[in-house]
């Protein structure tokens, strides 16, 4: 048993840790800049290089059992409430005694979803100036990542800030549950504290003509599902006609119509995802597959969906699924969004992504309490950064991630995973139809033209003149050249 005394000692070391108590265990406590340099204060430990193991201060520290048993009775005065959801109520109460524009946590509640047998939970953090960042926008990155807090989804938005060339954090919330129901009632929370923070209700530009122009997201039916039942919310008091479909009112969209008019599929998870099926399916089949994801006119597109559903159950599967939305999410002639603002929209999450790799490297596997004061301290990371970059144009780099850099560096990385693509092939004496599974997407549409006429001899609807590709569009083999 550890005396009084020095458990008394430890106990002081350990509360000076505070919020980041909330996910102390044996091991983090020993990485611990803080409590490492107390520790070595208090054993007198001097300029050795080792640190201390907790041994030195009395040698029943060395059952880390007895260990996480002290770090867990010190923690519960400082967290009555626990550690979960819970605590994370308590955290709220206590947010809600703080000036307004230091309020972080801004709900928590537990719901009882439509077609759900249990109740789920949802958590919200913004702080106010991210509400009003949220409705400035025009251009948004949706994604949900499960590897930070323990037994919670974590869902962010983010937006890219022209003025300081970084991406920028506009909202964070914790769910249990994915379904569209919960991504309903999670948008209805974020815009009715947007509302409250700012005054202002959201604005779509395919409804009030300006405001949100494209947001990109992965395929996720539950997510798009509730997204596009949001808007159809939104819309129900609008009877003026759809800008693109004059024949139809706005408040008579179906959600799918809707997310027609402003959603794209990341294309790093729609090649990701058919990169799973490479070998469930034919060449041709998987080549079909890559080349349903462009911005020019396709030469035979029902040609490629025919080659698609007769390709196996895999192939038939995959398709069914991207028809309900992702199709028109993924290829621009069948989107309603116009080609300006299709061509202005992220073709990728990456600016997500990156958010959710950068507070990943914080700490993953943590207590919601412990994830949401990370996340509290991310985000005001992230805005000092950006107000010094604004005010006094120090940037956290040496180099500005202007776009024109992004596009230079973009083209970078594609030429060099080309290159090692094809030496790896080289390497391996891959057949040349394998190696070329990775070529441009027109070849890929040439091979499904001819693999389908036998299919379908009738002309596509869609074969006009190609709309020149983009340069976001162009594939790592045409960048070689």
């Amino acid at each position: 048993m550890t005396p009084p005394l020095l458990r008394e000692a430890f106990a002081t070391i350990l509360q000076d840790m505070r919020w980041q108590l909330a996910d102390a265990t044996p091991r983090r406590i020993l990485h611990n800049a803080g409590f490492m340099t107390n520790l070595r204060r208090m054993l007198q430990w001097g300029s050795r290089p080792d640190d201390p193991p907790l041994s030195e201060l009395h040698p029943s520290l060395g059952n880390l059992d007895h260990v996480a048993y002290l770090i867990n009775d010190i923690r519960q005065p400082l967290f009555p409430q626990g550690t979960d959801f819970h605590g994370a109520q308590d955290l709220l109460q206590q947010h809600l005694q703080l000036p307004v524009e230091q309020q972080y946590i801004r709900y928590a509640e537990e719901l009882q979803l439509p077609g759900s047998a249990k109740r789920d939970r949802m958590v919200i953090c913004m702080f106010p100036e991210q509400s009003q960042r949220l409705l400035d926008s025009k251009r948004v990155e949706v994604d949900i990542a499960f590897k930070r807090v323990t037994s919670w989804y974590e869902f962010e938005m983010v937006a890219w800030d022209d003025e300081t060339c970084r991406s920028m954090t506009l909202c964070r919330a914790f769910l249990t549950s994915m379904t569209a129901e919960a991504h309903l009632a999670l948008y209805r929370q974020i815009f009715a504290i947007a509302e409250k923070d700012t005054g202002r209700k959201p604005r779509f530009h395919h409804l009030h003509g300006d405001g949100f122009e494209v947001w990109t997201a992965d395929d996720d039916k539950g997510h798009a599902l509730g997204l596009g039942k949001f808007l159809q919310e939104l819309a129900q008091s609008l009877d003026d006609p759809d800008r693109y479909e004059p024949h139809k009112r706005l408040c008579d969209l179906t959600p799918y119509e809707h997310l027609a008019r402003f959603l794209r599929l990341c294309l790093v998870h729609f090649k990701r995802n058919i990169k799973k099926l490479e070998h469930r399916v034919t060449t041709q089949v998987y080549q079909a597959m890559l080349s349903l994801a462009a911005c020019e006119t396709h030469a035979d597109f029902n040609g490629a969906c025919t080659l698609i559903r007769s390709g196996g159950k895999a192939a038939a599967n995959w398709l069914k699924e991207k028809e309900l939305f992702g199709l028109a999410a993924l290829y621009h002639p069948l989107s309603k969004i116009p080609l300006e603002l299709w061509l202005a929209g992220n073709p990728t999450t990456n600016g997500v992504e990156q958010k959710h790799r950068d507070i990943n490297r914080d700490g993953k596997g943590l207590t919601l309490l412990g994830g949401i004061n990370r996340g509290m301290q991310h985000d005001i990371r992230e805005r000092s950064q950006a107000e010094l970059a604004r005010n006094e144009g120090v940037d956290s780099r040496y180099k500005t991630s202007t776009p024109a850099h992004r596009q230079y560096r973009r083209i970078q990385r594609a030429i060099r995973t080309e290159k090692r693509k094809l030496l790896a092939d080289g390497d391996s004496g891959v057949n040349p139809p394998k190696a070329k599974r990775s070529a441009a997407a027109p070849t890929a549409r040439a091979v499904c033209t001819s693999s389908s006429t036998a299919v379908n001899n009738t002309p596509s609807y869609l074969t006009t003149v190609p709309i020149p590709v983009h340069a976001e569009f162009a594939q790592p083999s045409e960048l070689t050249e």
